[in-house]
């Protein structure tokens, strides 16, 4: 199954939201990757923007967290 992955700067706006939503909820780095099975540094790296991580990623934490993700047309 071939992976998606997602452009830079969409990557560096959910990590932001994603460590905001956590911090919000009180919960660590290692609570989040006990719900979602994604390891620590790759959740760390997510949030600083240092990764491009795969869409199944981004689901799992987006769905651990509460966040929303939309879908927006890229230029071709």
């Amino acid at each position: 199954m071939k992976k998606i992955r997602i452009c830079q700067r969409q990557l560096e706006a959910f990590g932001v939201e994603l460590k905001r939503r956590r911090e919000d909820k009180g919960l660590s780095q290692e609570d989040v990757s006990g719900l979602t099975g994604i390891s620590v540094s790759h959740i760390s790296n997510i949030e600083r923007g240092k990764t491009n991580s795969g869409l199944d990623n981004v689901f799992r934490l987006a769905n651990s967290l509460g966040i929303e993700i939309k879908f927006s047309p890229v230029n071709q």
